[in-house]
């Protein structure tokens, strides 16, 4: 996903909805009280004064989820000695926005990442840094590190919005930790990005047995 994307989608939820993508949103209740919930994706994190920020600040969410690409990395291109330094700077330069400050204090905030803030462009399962992404990850959204979430494999998540019988199912789906690798082909014209095509590989995965597993639980 590219940075310049960004995307807000602001829904009154009353009966049900269904976001497809890194997560989904139930309610299971048709007169659920209301809720605000923004979306947000892909904010360059290389531009302070983003209008985003204000527009997520006027719209006051109660809850803000926040899908992935929410910092721009690529750890297989830095070097070994400097990756945790250039690691950090990235988050502490999106933690330092006003906007951003303001609304992780007026707001639940809730997060996952995509493959920038996995660490890899079209990051899979096979990239080796992915251990060392998570941890800083946990660290920066503030995910308790004794929580299941921080302790096992991958980076999904499940957490409900609300109480008693008004409440929203959000489940966050982790599609890079696990992914098998990309097909690709140097010739292919399909994809534009990476010479990515097709792949007919009968136990190919995007979620991986145990999330998958964790799901259906779920």
């Amino acid at each position: 996903m590219f940075r310049n994307n960004a995307s807000l989608v602001l829904r009154s939820f009353q009966k049900l909805l269904i976001f497809l993508g890194y997560l989904c949103v139930l309610t299971p209740y048709a007169h659920a009280e209301t809720t605000s919930i923004a979306f947000a994706s892909c904010i360059n994190d290389e531009e302070p004064d983003h209008p985003i920020w204000e527009e997520l600040l006027k719209a006051n969410p109660d809850v803000t989820i926040f899908m992935g690409d929410n910092v721009y990395l690529d750890l297989s291109r830095m070097k070994e000695d400097t990756m945790k330094e250039e690691f950090n700077a990235n988050y502490t330069r999106l933690g330092e926005i006003p906007q951003f400050k303001a609304l992780r204090r007026s707001s639940r905030i809730l997060a996952i990442w995509d493959d920038n803030d996995y660490g890899q462009r079209d990051g899979d399962g096979s990239f080796e840094h992915k251990e060392f992404s998570k941890q800083k990850f946990i660290e920066f959204w503030d995910i308790e590190p004794s929580s299941e979430r921080a302790q096992r494999e991958g980076n999904y998540d499940s957490v409900w919005i609300g109480e008693g019988e008004q409440r929203i199912h959000v489940i966050l789906s982790d599609t890079r930790y696990f992914r098998s690798s990309w097909k690709r082909d140097a010739s292919a014209t399909e994809c534009t990005s990476g010479n990515i095509v097709p792949s007919d590989e009968e136990d190919a995965t995007i979620l991986g047995a145990a999330q998958w597993s964790w799901l259906e639980k779920n």
